[in-house]
């Protein structure tokens, strides 16, 4: 009798422990939760499933709502930017450290010298 209780503990109780853990963390805002018995073939592995797709549709509302906000941000920024230059280095201002890059530059066509310009620039100092 005792042995068959430690194989339903093993096998159902920790497992629900560890997903229930899992689904607290992802509701908690922790969307990188690595979801355990990913591999099971029984309810368990349907429960894991089920909040993998959860997690799935909020990691892409996280990234959704990220794009919306710094699309927001830069938009400000850019208002009432008179030049090409004063709009190419507030764009680059805000648009490099956003993607975590230590460099941008702007560059614009120059129709009548048939070249690019450099009209504005983050972290770039040209030599």
């Amino acid at each position: 009798m005792l042995l068959i209780a430690l194989l339903l503990r093993q096998s159902l109780l920790k497992p629900i422990q560890a997903v229930t853990a899992a689904m607290s963390r992802i509701a908690g805002g922790d969307l990188d939760t690595r979801l355990p018995d990913d591999h099971r073939q029984d309810e368990i592995g349907a429960m894991t499933a089920a909040l993998a797709a959860l997690q799935h549709t909020a990691q892409a509302q996280e990234r959704s709502s990220w794009i919306k906000t710094q699309l927001a941000e830069i938009g400000a920024a850019l208002q009432g930017q008179q030049t090409i230059e004063d709009f190419a280095r507030a764009l680059m201002a805000r648009l490099t450290p956003m993607v975590g890059a230590q460099v941008g530059v702007f560059f614009h066509f120059d129709p009548e010298w048939k070249d690019l310009r450099l009209v504005g620039s983050y972290g770039y100092r040209e030599r």
